[in-house]
């Protein structure tokens, strides 16, 4: 029997308050009651118990482990209408909003991940070196603006910090790398401070960096266990959070790929990443190449960023400048 004409209205109206998401990141739950916790032009980030966050994106957003991204008419609906407070639950298939009745679904949605567990960089191949030597070079030139005294003293801060650091990683001792990271927490402006996108980012760096070494292995797990978040902002730890589960955002997971697989589109993916926020994915790179020379060191030609730009007609990066995040 075909379904009653008073269901097919029904099912039309739910229809009618579901907004179907594009994808959404590997660690998004599936059940749960959670709020809103605060709102921007295109994100709405919601907490759930335990202070872990699901950021709600618009389409033009890069994807994020503990993220959702709707179309264009779905976010502009959806951010129209909800209210830092708001409740909701994370159901089957999806989540609800309780005051309004709004429905994500996910059920049609494209699950994201980049695994970089089992992708590893080697020094034997030449594209490899080139890769990582040009994005390094072009990196080198990103600095913050000129007299903000915050990102000032987190330069000072990092600089001090790195010596002690690469040894400790190079050494495989677990604690004083911790300690040494727990230096740059919470340091730097805004809602992901730039030590912590330093962090994240070196984190990405040490997981390409295994080799499939045990010893190697047994390290990361042992820094990523040992990281204490509670001295940041509660926005900063969920990307700690997916940093230590080796879950990293899109624009810095596809980065650090294609430099291990010697990608011809490296210098593209650099700028994606480069341009996450205003200073963001400046320092989440800086910590990315910093975490993968620590423990590849690579010989560094300083003509390979030149040589692979004039390969395709761009300007090389000197000038290129970068602030805080807000």
């Amino acid at each position: 029997m075909g379904a009653s004409p008073h269901a097919a209205v029904l099912a039309e109206a739910a229809d009618d308050n579901a907004f179907p998401a594009l994808s959404f990141g590997v660690r998004v739950p599936t059940h749960g009651a959670a709020k809103v916790h605060s709102l921007f032009d295109r994100a709405a980030n919601l907490e759930l118990a335990g202070q872990r966050l699901v950021v709600l994106l618009d389409a033009t957003s890069p994807n994020v482990p503990h993220g959702i991204r709707l179309g264009a008419h779905a976010w502009r609906e959806l951010r129209a209408s909800v209210r830092v407070g708001d409740t909701l639950a994370f159901e089957g298939g999806g989540l609800r909003f309780a005051r309004t009745g709004w429905r994500v679904d996910l059920s049609g949605a494209r699950g994201w991940h980049v695994d970089l567990s089992g992708t590893h960089a080697g020094c034997g191949d030449a594209r490899v070196v080139n890769g990582l030597a040009a994005a390094s070079a072009i990196a080198r030139t990103v600095h913050v603006r000129a007299g903000d005294p915050v990102a000032a003293a987190y330069s000072r801060r990092l600089a001090r910090v790195k010596p002690p650091l690469e040894s400790a990683i190079r050494q495989l001792r677990a604690d004083t790398a911790i300690d040494q990271l727990h230096r740059l927490l919470g340091v730097g402006c805004g809602l992901t401070p730039a030590g912590d996108d330093f962090i994240v980012g070196c984190l990405a760096g040490l997981a390409i960096g295994t080799r499939y070494e045990a010893e190697r292995r047994r390290f990361l797990m042992d820094v990523a266990g040992g990281l204490d978040f509670s001295a940041t902002t509660l926005i900063s730890r969920q990307h700690l959070s997916d940093a230590c589960h080796l879950q990293f955002a899109q624009p810095l997971a596809e980065l650090a790929v294609a430099i291990t697989v010697g990608a011809a589109d490296v210098l593209s993916k650099l700028e994606a990443a480069l341009a996450v926020g205003a200073s963001s994915g400046a320092d989440g790179v800086a910590g990315l190449l910093f975490g993968l020379q620590a423990w590849l060191p690579l010989p560094q030609p300083c003509s390979a960023a030149q040589g692979i730009e004039r390969e395709r007609g761009r300007p090389t990066h000197e000038h290129r400048t970068y602030g805080h995040a807000a």
